[in-house]
């Protein structure tokens, strides 16, 4: 019902620390449990598929395939898993997640000393897809494509149920690097975007032939985002849609789309 935005100014634990407490002041949050989400580039997200295993072998099936695809140690990370059953063929379609354990007890000493006690740390991916993405009949195996536009930066995932099967963060650079704006009248962050959906797609396509994408939802700056969903539209062979805000704030305004994060939390 109320939302702050709180700039961090710094690296140093004291100014993180600042900005935690500026956010839950500004806020008047008085709460001592809160859901919390961290920085993607904290968060390791991997997906995968395994043969289909009574639930009792779930764990350490997925302990075991996790090592190919993540680059340190299981024992140095806090992880976890969802799996879904999928009926044809008969395989266990596999989400894991993972963060260096220093960092993510640095996480929980922040707001510790902040006062408040996360309820849950989750990675950004969870809480935008739970945002943005519907739930969907068992019988559909479409996926959704989200981008969160972030200054010079993109957060771009593939969805299914309110769960990642890829995510990953493309710098856009400068649009005034290069670019001769008289020469097109597209934005040069959009064909960078459009360049790295249609790779990232085509990734996720190869290692799931089965599955689909039927539609592209956008979250950020909506006079930014506004025009290149009109753009991409042409470009892609799916739906390209400006996600719609699930809540309004308590003065019954619309919240701002950059804050779709918060809304999934």
């Amino acid at each position: 019902t109320k939302h702050v935005r709180v700039p961090i100014d710094g690296p140093e634990e004291a100014q993180v620390l600042s900005a935690i407490q500026t956010a839950l002041a500004t806020a008047e949050i008085r709460a001592t449990r809160i859901g919390v989400t961290i920085p993607a580039q904290d968060v390791l997200l991997r997906s995968f598929t395994l043969p289909s295993l009574p639930r009792s072998e779930w764990e350490t099936a997925v302990q075991f395939e996790a090592r190919k695809y993540v680059p340190f140690r299981i024992d140095e990370l806090i992880w976890g898993y969802h799996v879904t059953e999928q009926g044809s063929p008969q395989q266990l379609a596999v989400a894991f997640a993972g963060i260096r354990t220093e960092t993510f007890e640095q996480f929980q000493r922040w707001f510790e000393q902040a006062g408040v006690k996360p309820a849950f740390i989750e990675a950004p991916w969870l809480s935008l897809a739970r945002a943005v993405s519907p739930r969907r009949k068992a019988s559909d195996e479409s996926f959704t494509g989200v981008v969160e536009v972030e200054g010079d930066v993109a957060h771009v995932m593939i969805v299914k149920d309110h769960l990642p099967y890829l995510a990953r963060d493309v710098n856009l650079g400068d649009a005034s690097e290069g670019h001769d704006a008289s020469a097109s009248s597209v934005d040069q962050k959009a064909e960078r975007l459009l360049s790295e959906l249609r790779l990232s797609f085509d990734f996720f396509s190869r290692g799931n032939p089965s599955a689909s994408i039927n539609r592209l939802v956008l979250v950020g700056d909506e006079a930014t985002i506004g025009p290149w969903s009109t753009w991409l539209a042409t470009q892609l062979p799916c739906q390209v849609l400006i996600a719609t805000p699930p809540c309004e704030s308590a003065s019954r305004e619309p919240v701002d789309l950059r804050f779709a994060l918060a809304m999934g939390v």
